[in-house]
């Protein structure tokens, strides 16, 4: 892989403006693949050391994967006129202007030949899909590791709006986000839902949390669609099982994802202390029917996504709803939401209290180094305007046994 002597190249640094030179394909790859690889050894090197990891150590990580995040980030703004190409992203107003202009620019880089073979069309389109299902399922993931709201809301709505799952074929949609939280390792096991059901899901939640009435019945079209696919393709009736009285107990299908119609009522109702208590379930939950390999791998009933990203909506979308209903102002003593305290200290599913006992599988480790960037990475910000207790029987989802 060429990274000395053409970083410039290989890992171009994201700016709000279009480069007047844009990388073929081929380079637009290989950077992708160097995207995974840097990923891959940041997650490799603090889960070894994740219950002594320090401070310093952490913020140096943090700003590898902030780098990261500006290459992949380049990338897929390359990617768009290669895309416009192929598709039928369709727009009005600036939105269409825009991807005229991609048309255009794409046209300048590409050496027409009026006897390309449909074949070689079709493989050419195959291969771009191919890499932009990539690079924007990496991109919800990096977005919901840094925080970045608007990366994710770009990234989601795009997604949406050019049907990109929906042109793709399932061999492409199967297992980007598992080998993220893997690091690249063998995902069998690790999830059991795939690229499209997971980004269907988080769309689902996003325009929940965001009270987008509007993109939500959409996504809930959307979600229904593949909830049938997969009582069709499952044998099971159900996948999830809700028990009444104190001790409730959820169990979710390995080829399905029931579960979401819950999740999505949880937060559509604003019930977050359900939800949390479900994602806290699921980190207790493990596989270990594979007995016969040496290496024992852990399986979560909630994919490490969904916990991570209901995280994010609950520290970036519900913290700011509460404040800007004064919520603060219902408790006596008024709590203080001093914008000076630090994030770190404010953070729903704060993994501080992780035990060394319950990291006893590389996934466990390696959701955990996830978590902790996730958390380092929050900006600081005002206190949530609730008793610290309320915050962390509702919203924390704590990474131990």
């Amino acid at each position: 892989m060429r990274v000395e002597g053409d970083a410039g190249t290989l890992r171009r640094t994201y700016t709000r403006s279009m480069p007047t030179v844009l990388r073929p394909f081929s380079l637009l790859q290989e950077s992708m693949q160097d995207v995974k690889t840097q990923w891959y050894a940041v997650i490799t090197e603090l889960s070894g050391s994740v219950e002594t990891i320090n401070t310093a150590d952490i913020r140096a990580a943090l700003c590898r994967v902030e780098r990261i995040a500006s290459q992949l980030k380049a990338i897929k703004q390359e990617l768009v006129p290669l895309l416009n190409r192929h598709t039928s992203c369709g727009g009005s107003g600036e939105e269409s202007s825009f991807l005229q202009y991609c048309h255009w620019a794409t046209t300048l880089n590409i050496n027409s030949n009026t006897n390309t073979s449909n074949n070689t069309e079709m493989n050419e389109k195959r291969e771009v899909m191919r890499l932009s299902l990539c690079v924007w399922v990496w991109s919800v993931c990096m977005a919901t590791i840094l925080n970045d709201f608007e990366f994710l809301s770009a990234s989601l709505s795009f997604l949406s709006c050019c049907n990109l799952f929906e042109d793709a074929s399932d061999e492409m949609t199967l297992s980007e986000v598992s080998a993220f939280f893997s690091a690249g390792e063998s995902t069998v096991g690790i999830s059991h839902l795939t690229d499209k059901e997971l980004l269907c899901t988080c769309e689902l939640l996003y325009r929940l949390y965001t009270r987008d009435d509007a993109a939500a019945e959409i996504s809930i079209g959307r979600t229904i669609s593949l909830l049938e696919n997969c009582k069709k393709s499952s044998s099971s009736s159900s996948s999830l099982l809700l028990l009444d009285g104190d001790n409730r107990e959820w169990d979710m299908d390995k080829n399905d994802f029931g579960a979401v119609p819950c999740m999505a009522s949880w937060v559509a109702t604003e019930d977050y202390g359900k939800l949390s208590a479900f994602l806290l379930q699921s980190l207790t939950t493990t596989n270990t029917s594979n007995t016969t390999n040496e290496n024992d791998r852990s399986s979560f009933s909630t994919p490490p996504l969904l916990l991570l990203f209901t995280q994010l909506m609950n520290n970036m979308v519900v913290h700011r709803q509460l404040l800007q209903s004064e919520f603060h102002k219902v408790w006596r003593p008024i709590i203080d939401i001093n914008p000076s305290i630090s994030s770190t200290t404010t953070a729903a599913g704060n993994t501080g209290t992780c035990t060394s006992s319950w990291l006893n599988s590389m996934e466990k480790r390696k959701l955990a180094v996830c978590s902790i960037l996730q958390r380092e990475s929050l900006p600081p910000r005002s206190a949530w305007p609730l008793p610290t207790a309320l915050v962390d029987s509702i919203f924390c989802v704590s990474l131990k046994e």
